[in-house]
């Protein structure tokens, strides 16, 4: 697959999914903007980009603030004209019973997961409405399909992901910009580890973890062939299945789950 001059922005792009993502971009060739909090992180990824043989720009960003979405979306037409592919991968979790939540933990989860991909996407559409195409591609979770116990809060932002990517869909199709949703379940990153706190619900899931290189390569086939929405791998798209035909079952396994962690 290459995506010569092809314009792709990543965020989240200094570790995990994110990182991957822009690896694979860059051995299809593309001019990948890098988008995250930590620059020195960032810088690394560029450099592993560049090597793979494509090119790369970092503009460090926190998505949680509207202005600095605007200027990363700015950032990209000014250096390379263009913005084919975003891809909004920045997100937060913490693991916390209802009755135990950290009002920073809930406000950064919302902000980060929800409004960043919100910040983000307002500031790309125009661009692409103008050119009259484009691919956005929302990295949700499992967690926003099925509500998991002690991921309340973070369910809620993947789960209000889900619709703010079907309405998104369904503004700017006839603009020729697909809006893709992915949905990965648990992934072995930094980030996943640090979202169970290392407590029994992390030896408690629905199906084996997946790499990020999985769900990079996942992202680079809807690249390529765009669908509304795809669950990975094929543990979670059948229990996602059982909770769309059969909810009751899934929610009583998830009550057994609940009382398990609860101890």
């Amino acid at each position: 697959m290459s995506l010569q001059d092809q314009v792709a922005l990543v965020t989240g792009a200094s570790s995990g999914i994110g990182a991957a993502v822009a690896r694979h971009l860059g051995r299809a060739n593309a001019k990948v903007v890098l988008a995250a909090r930590n620059q020195s992180a960032l810088a690394r990824v560029a450099r592993e980009v560049v090597a793979l043989g494509g090119q790369a720009l970092i503009q460090p960003t926190d998505v949680r603030d509207a202005t600095q979405c605007q200027r990363l979306i700015q950032r990209a037409q000014e250096q390379w004209g263009r913005l084919d592919i975003l891809i909004n991968n920045a997100g937060l979790g913490f693991s916390n019973p209802v009755g135990q939540l950290d009002p920073d933990e809930v406000r950064q989860q919302i902000e980060t997961n929800l409004l960043g991909v919100i910040w983000c996407s307002n500031a790309a559409v125009p661009l692409m409405r103008q050119q009259r195409s484009g691919t956005i591609i929302n990295i949700g979770s499992v967690a926003g399909r099925i509500g998991m116990p002690t991921t309340s809060v973070y369910s809620a932002t993947k789960f209000g992901l889900d619709g703010f990517t079907q309405s998104l869909h369904s503004e700017v199709a006839a603009h020729g910009i697909d809006v893709v949703l992915l949905n990965p379940g648990f992934v072995a990153t930094d980030f996943s580890r640090r979202a169970s706190r290392g407590g029994p619900d992390d030896r408690l899931r629905p199906g084996p973890e997946l790499t990020a290189d999985e769900v990079a390569l996942a992202v680079m086939r809807l690249i390529e062939h765009p669908q509304r929405q795809q669950v990975i791998s094929w543990h979670y798209r059948l229990i996602t299945g059982v909770q769309r035909f059969a909810p009751g079952v899934v929610a009583q396994i998830l009550a057994r789950v609940g009382r398990r962690i609860a101890g």
